[in-house]
């Protein structure tokens, strides 16, 4: 049907953490992933189902090996309750360093008014987002994440974070987005530890966050 969309989203993240504990010395540890998702819609015109696979290197990138890789996904429901309404709902999972990562998905995608949206899938992200021009919105962000990276081979660092940000996105076309976002952390919580040991790691605290970034991006909504 022309109503599916395949889409792929590659991305790059990179951490370049201060240790304390050591004056001067940093880590340094990166993400590549190529997200593939396929967006089904169901001949009932108010169901769509969303398939993400997610395979993704999360390391130093100092040795790379086999264990140094990721593989997870999403199933993701979405219910269009009126025109300027969805509700979703579904379940990720991720083969993380420290053990198989599942997590439920709760999401919503709303058309307030002409200017306000409301939209996000909790518990990863929230956004309430005001237009200022046919090219140009910002707004407030919540996010969270939980990733683990593979560092000296055989360890990992577990990375549990929580972001508010302010944010503005410029529309270059109609689906390339260049954002950018300033914030701070809230509740940070980094752990270390390999297939024994998953020890507390107390050099890490909350601070201010900055971001750049270039995206496609479909917007659900169908008014937009």
């Amino acid at each position: 049907m022309h109503d599916d969309i395949f889409v792929l989203n590659p991305f790059y993240e990179q951490y370049n953490l201060l240790l304390t504990s050591v004056a001067g010395k940093t880590q340094t540890l990166s993400s590549i992933g190529l997200p593939l998702t396929f967006l089904k819609q169901w001949k009932n015109k108010s169901w769509k189902t969303g398939f993400a696979f997610i395979p993704r290197l999360n390391a130093d990138f100092k040795n790379i090996a086999a264990h140094d890789y990721q593989y997870g996904g999403a199933v993701l429901a979405i219910y269009k309750k009126k025109e300027n309404l969805n509700y979703k709902f579904g379940l990720y999972y991720n083969s993380e360093f420290f053990g198989p990562f599942f997590i439920p998905l709760l999401g919503i995608d709303w058309k307030i008014n002409d200017h306000v949206n409301l939209f996000g899938i909790l518990p990863g992200n929230l956004e309430l987002e005001y237009k200022f021009s046919p090219v140009l919105y910002g707004g407030i962000n919540f996010k969270s994440i939980t990733n683990s990276y593979r560092f000296d081979g055989i360890s990992y660092l577990k990375i549990s974070d929580n972001y508010l940000k302010l944010f503005l996105d410029y529309y270059l076309l109609k689906k390339i987005v260049i954002t950018v976002e300033a914030g701070y952390s809230v509740l940070r919580k980094y752990k270390t530890g390999n297939s024994d040991i998953d020890n507390s790691a107390p050099d890490f605290v909350d601070g201010l966050l900055l971001k750049a970034g270039l995206s496609y991006r479909i917007r659900l909504n169908s008014n937009d």
